[in-house]
């Protein structure tokens, strides 16, 4: 997701909501981090407190908002997240949310219709990393905590009672 939002677009529409009346001021927060906090906040659905102890526990996040390397402390108070929101039209929103939209979508050469594709290219063709360019080649499981619901695990009592029945055709076969 961090390379698919459109953070240049971020930037500018962050920019423009501030005043330069007093340069002289504390520096503003990096658009990145300050999108990115809110982005993790709608996201997750967390309050504004649990987002940035969930951004102090999580590398993965970190790394979504930009940051080199890991920091346990929080980026700033929990507040912030007001004002930020506040830095964001509803019209900005919108833009940067079509923008997220069309980079996870990419326009297809196929027609609206479902006819047969523009570029000629046929079923049959396949791309360098082995998938069809109209389809997946198969399911892919990004987090580490999630595993399939067809893996039996040792608490399982099927595989109590398999092993069960195996040694007792050992003994009988013995």
């Amino acid at each position: 997701m961090s390379q698919i939002a459109p953070w240049d677009m971020v930037e500018d529409k962050y920019a423009k909501s501030f005043k330069n009346e007093k340069p002289d001021g504390r520096p503003p927060i990096p658009a990145r981090i300050a999108f990115g906090a809110l982005f993790i906040k709608e996201n997750e659905g967390f309050p504004q407190k649990r987002t940035m102890e969930h951004i102090s526990e999580n590398v993965y996040m970190q790394y979504f908002l930009g940051l080199s390397e890991f920091n346990p402390k929080p980026l700033f108070d929990s507040s912030m997240l007001s004002e930020f929101a506040s830095r964001f039209s509803k019209e900005d929103l919108v833009e940067i949310n079509e923008e997220i939209y069309r980079r996870m979508r990419p326009a297809t050469n196929e027609p609206p219709d479902g006819g047969t594709p523009r570029s000629g290219s046929s079923e049959d063709e396949v791309l360098e990393d082995g998938a069809t360019p109209t389809g997946n080649k198969g399911k892919m499981i990004l987090d580490a905590t999630v595993a399939s619901a067809d893996i039996r695990y040792p608490t399982d009592l099927s595989l109590l009672n398999e092993c069960d029945e195996g040694t007792e055709k050992i003994i009988d076969d013995v």
